[in-house]
């Protein structure tokens, strides 16, 4: 993934956008899907997807794929240790 491709060509608001329709879905572990609900990294997953952007299925992953911010954006992934 071309971070800088990604920032360009797609803005933070559009990505917070698609993940404000699924406000509701049920908790599910290991969920993927609206229809079956989401886990927390399944939910960020299937929002990204929706924009052709591929992440890991585990949350534990997005450590070694982004780059650390000082001021987080909309549309940025925050991560915390063990999530």
């Amino acid at each position: 993934m071309n971070s800088d491709a990604v920032q360009q060509a797609i803005a933070g608001s559009e990505i917070v956008a698609e993940a404000a329709k699924y406000v509701g879905i049920k908790y599910t572990s290991g969920g993927t899907s609206p229809s079956t609900g989401f886990d927390c990294s399944g939910f960020v997953s299937y929002v990204y997807a929706q924009f052709g952007i591929d992440l890991p299925r585990s949350s534990s992953a997005y450590w070694n794929i982004g780059t650390r911010v000082d001021s987080p954006q909309p549309g940025d992934i925050i991560v915390s240790s063990g999530h």
